[in-house]
């Protein structure tokens, strides 16, 4: 079986700025609440200009790599399945825990990139028909 290792990383590069961003800047917050707003900024600005400046001209030299072009085979589903299901457990465990909530929300969002770099591994180009 061969994985998409080049898809799956120029795939979900955007997911990883996010979790850097948000696990780098979390410690040193203390107002979740009021700067949430201003995570939403940054991780859209970072986003932006990957998309405009990587993502976009990427695509247009290799379509292949569009996601419109890729299918999810019986391993890619199942593998996802199963760690949705692992990502809600430790969600719904770490929430009878008395930890705090930033971590809480570092650990998913770091779940949540590995489940779709796993995804995006099991997703195979559409053969013509």
């Amino acid at each position: 079986m061969k994985f998409q290792w080049r898809y799956s990383l120029q795939n979900n590069v955007p997911w990883l700025i996010m979790a850097m961003t948000v696990t780098i800047d979390l410690p040193f917050d203390h107002d979740l609440h009021l700067m949430f707003p201003f995570l939403v900024i940054i991780i859209s600005l970072l986003w932006l200009i990957y998309y405009l400046t990587f993502q976009r001209p990427y695509l247009t030299q290799h379509p292949q790599d569009k996601e419109s072009n890729r299918h999810l085979n019986g391993w890619g589903m199942a593998v996802t399945t199963f760690m949705i299901i692992i990502n809600i457990s430790i969600l719904l465990s770490f929430m009878k825990a008395s930890d705090s909530p930033d971590n809480l929300l570092r650990l998913m969002l770091w779940l949540m990139f590995v489940t779709q770099i796993i995804r995006d591994l099991f997703a195979f180009p559409k053969t013509a028909k």
